[in-house]
């Protein structure tokens, strides 16, 4: 479990970005004055970042609906909004650019431009209440939504000489996922090997993009020159955001299925060999993989990057504490008190019930009991997660069926620190070796 850079420097905004259906306790009188233009909902959203661009904290939640009030305060707000301004500059314009009416909300999607970028703002407006039930704010950019039901292949979308990357959606309407494969150029008469590439948390894209690294897309360029198909999608909570109800969700939607899925789409093409598919999980992930080979059945064996050992709770607060997060003594107040919670309250991000879904669950058991080839990696630079997590799955193991990568310098994105913003070639290697252990008559380890 690890909250990404990204992700935790979006949470206070993303709070209900994904939460239409959660309940909200409306104010005995909608927001606004008599003189409210005759469309409350575009006005809202007009003082919304007319607000963030005088920095008038205050202002911008009063309009919020009391459940996002109470997740989001002033200093989180100003904190989040000043991450825009340090990378964009100040804002100069917004404007809107779809409205478009849900079941009990209606959304609002506003292009803001600021001196050096932009952004896209989305506010989601309660229809009952004319209160904001939902803020989120993100790069420019958002992956197209896909409609089409099942796995779809076109040709391919792009080579370099030794890699084709073809696009690729799969799953059921309305979340659709889409990603890409990445299959090394040279076609060989025997099928590849391939690798499943899981994301950690928070809503996450195909690369899994963070301060400019872009891990997984590394990860499979990488492998692909080695002679390893990979999968890489983005998250349905990073690509369907206004439809996943994050107020029933546990890692069962968020996670689990569009991983099964995605491993029933490696095995329908034609160049690779179902008998050698391979799940690389990554930090929230890794955590998952055991389950998702469970699911999935027939799988040839397990890596897990950066994987948590301990309850995740426990990791976040310690992140936090590390960050010197100030809501961080608030927090752990909650946590002491999860069972006699709503399962609906938010606790960073997620509602209680997500959280007591993830510590509820024995990754450790069904590893065991599936008793598959598992490669563990961490890096020494990781401050997510710890030597303490690494050393409960190495002694949850089977020593005869896992081996240990420990990378010096490394840190939680498989970045060396201070080589530049790519994935260590260590991480790379080690994963190929893994893998192809057993076609060259390898050990265990790949070495």
């Amino acid at each position: 479990m690890s909250i990404s850079a990204r992700y935790f420097a979006l949470v206070a905004v993303m709070i209900a970005s994904a939460t239409e259906s959660c309940v909200v306790r409306p104010l005995s009188q909608p927001v606004g004055s008599p003189g409210r233009p005759p469309d409350p909902p575009s006005a809202i959203c007009e003082e919304v970042t007319t607000g963030l661009a005088k920095n008038d904290w205050g202002a911008v939640r009063s309009l919020f609906a009391p459940r996002l009030r109470e997740a989001i305060t002033e200093d989180r707000l100003a904190s989040v909004w000043r991450q825009a301004i340090d990378k964009n500059g100040p804002m100069v314009s917004s404007r809107l650019i779809e409205r478009k009416q849900l079941t009990n909300s209606i959304r609002c999607v506003l292009a803001l431009s600021f001196v050096r970028g932009e952004m896209t703002g989305v506010v989601s407006v309660d229809s009952g209440s004319n209160q904001i039930s939902g803020l989120f704010i993100r790069e420019k950019g958002a992956p197209p939504r896909m409609d089409s039901g099942s796995a779809a292949l076109a040709g391919p979308e792009g080579s370099d000489g030794s890699i084709v990357t073809r696009p690729v959606t799969f799953g059921k309407a309305p979340f659709t996922i889409s990603g890409v494969i990445s299959v090394p150029a040279h076609q060989a008469a025997a099928r590849f090997p391939a690798v499943l590439l899981i994301a950690g948390s928070g809503p996450q894209d195909r690369d899994e993009t963070v301060r400019g690294v872009k891990p997984f897309m590394d990860l499979a360029d990488g492998l692909a020159r080695k002679g390893i198909v990979s999968l890489r999608y983005d998250k349905r909570t990073e690509s369907h955001p206004f439809i996943f109800d994050a107020c029933r969700s546990t890692v069962e939607e968020e996670v689990i299925h569009d991983a099964v899925d995605a491993v029933e789409v490696l095995r329908q093409l034609p160049y690779v060999d179902p008998a050698r598919i391979y799940l690389v999980g990554h930090s929230l992930g890794a955590f998952l993989v055991p389950d998702i080979a469970l699911r999935a059945n027939n799988i040839a064996g397990l890596i897990m990057i950066a994987p948590p050992g301990r309850p995740a709770t426990e990791i976040v607060l310690d992140q936090l504490r590390r960050m010197k997060n100030p809501d961080v003594g608030v927090l752990e107040r909650m946590r002491r008190k999860f069972d006699e919670l709503p399962s609906d309250t938010w606790w960073v991000g997620a509602p209680v019930s997500y959280w007591k879904d993830l510590e509820r669950r024995d990754e450790f058991s069904v590893a065991r009991r599936l008793g598959l080839r598992t490669l563990l990696i961490r890096g020494d630079r990781d401050e997510n997660v710890s030597e303490e997590d690494l050393n409960r799955w190495v002694a949850a193991l089977d020593a005869n069926r896992r081996c240990i990568l420990r990378l010096p310098n490394v840190n939680h994105v498989m970045v060396s620190e201070g080589q530049g913003p790519t994935v260590a070639s260590a991480v790379i290697v080690g994963i190929a070796e893994f893998v192809l252990a057993p076609h060259n008559n390898g050990s265990v380890c790949g070495r």
